[in-house]
């Protein structure tokens, strides 16, 4: 997964990939948790667990990740995080069978034996 990761931001000639691989997670945390930049980046300077969560040693500020982010254009960022993400997620997986489940209320016989059950019986079994 990481050489991956190193070999497609290698093929974009960037020159500080510590730094580049942060400023990727704050932006791919941001759309997933659907928080803007700065939101993201304050939650990460309070709570050291999502530091953690993130693996950022050295947090970036607002101000370098706007300038990162100005520095690309979009096409090239989502051409990024398409390439990033793209081993992970291939096209031949297996489809998923979904299937739609009625919840109606229905009226169910349980005494398919036909002997007569006692109402102390029903509620011993805490059916409701």
């Amino acid at each position: 997964m990481i050489k991956k990761t190193y070999r497609i931001i290698d093929r974009l000639s960037v020159h500080n990939i510590n730094k580049f691989q942060n400023m990727i997670k704050i932006l791919l945390g941001s759309m997933f948790f659907e928080y803007t930049i700065s939101n993201l980046v304050m939650e990460l300077n309070r709570q050291n667990d999502l530091q953690t969560y993130f693996n950022i040693d050295e947090l970036p500020t607002e101000k370098q990740v706007y300038e990162f982010m100005s520095k690309v254009s979009p096409e090239t960022i989502n051409q990024m995080v398409n390439n990033i993400l793209k081993p992970y997620y291939s096209k031949n997986r297996e489809v998923i069978a979904r299937y739609t489940v009625d919840a109606t209320p229905v009226e169910v016989d349980i005494n398919h034996i036909k002997k007569y059950i006692k109402p102390e019986y029903l509620e011993d079994l805490k059916l409701k």
